[in-house]
């Protein structure tokens, strides 16, 4: 009767992570990157490299 406890749990365990995975975390649909949001993403990050590093500034 134990197995079948146990191998009872370890199912629903995996079924629960499966769908956690296809939905992308748990989040559902809004939470997927959409390429516009990469796009965002990567354009803020170069921004900030950008500002740390002086680049683009007018040198004396």
């Amino acid at each position: 009767m134990r197995w079948i406890g146990i191998a009872l749990a370890l199912g629903l365990a995996a079924l629960a992570f499966a769908t956690l995975l296809q939905r992308g975390g748990g989040g559902g649909p809004r939470s997927a990157a959409t390429p516009e949001a990469i796009d965002e993403a990567s354009r803020a990050q170069l921004e900030e490299v950008l500002r740390k590093s002086g680049a683009g500034e007018a040198t004396p």
